[in-house]
């Protein structure tokens, strides 16, 4: 799924929530930088169309958000992201392969706390929760597009450009282990095609808009008065 188009689909199974308590909710598109830091085993057996190092992975990045904040301390937010780049050209005995385009594309859940401020103007929280990344693209298309479930953590800010418009920094870490498996054909060979330790650096900067306040205390304000009640 596009990640704009899993972002919406939060934002819709949120509305609800939106009308029974007091949320802010916000969202809006991110750009940023996708930078592994973990290692690959050393295998019985490579595959040159797969990076050597993680670090053939590192790109820039975009996607999209939606955050929610119950009160003025404690949220949630979703987030897609997807980062392209090319594993270099290698030489093989029948010539040259490659580059080959990859793609990593990951999708976190996390509760937030607000540190200093709030959501009406600056803020600085933490973040915690859980992510699934996903390696895609021609590199790795023929290993079954390998999806890992991580756990995340993060900082985030942002400044208050306007009363409903905010810019957004934030650092997202996700670490788990990759594995790919040997395909059939290699299947007499030990170990895995690909693995290791990995640890994902997500860095982002966006901008959201402020959809609304909503909560009990705006219900009440819309209610009719007695007075003007019909008889």
């Amino acid at each position: 799924m596009c990640p704009m188009r899993w972002v919406i689909v939060v934002l819709a199974v949120m509305s609800p929530v939106r009308s029974t308590a007091q949320v802010s909710v916000e969202i809006g598109p991110v750009v940023g930088f996708y930078r592994p830091l973990g290692g690959f085993d050393d295998a019985s057996v490579y595959s040159t169309a797969l990076p050597r190092t993680p670090e053939d992975l590192m790109g820039y990045a975009w996607g999209g958000g939606v955050r929610a904040w119950f009160g003025k301390r404690v949220g949630a937010e979703f987030d897609a992201m997807v980062a392209q780049s090319e594993v270099p050209e290698v030489f093989t005995p029948s010539g040259p392969r490659g580059p080959t385009p990859a793609q990593v594309t990951t999708f976190t859940a996390q509760g937030l706390l607000t540190v200093t401020g709030d959501p009406t103007g600056h803020q600085l929280w933490v973040s915690g929760g859980l992510g699934v990344v996903r390696h895609g693209g021609a590199a790795y298309d023929s290993y079954g597009t390998p999806r890992d479930l991580s756990p995340v953590a993060g900082i985030g800010t942002r400044v208050g450009l306007t009363r409903q418009l905010h810019a957004t920094l934030a650092v997202n870490v996700l670490v788990y282990t990759f594995d790919v498996p040997m395909p059939p054909e290699l299947q007499l060979n030990p170990g895995s095609l690909q693995h290791g330790q990995q640890v994902d650096v997500w860095t982002h900067l966006g901008v959201t808009w402020m959809i609304g306040r909503r909560g009990p205390q705006v219900a009440r304000e819309r209610r009719v008065p007695p007075d003007r009640r019909c008889c």
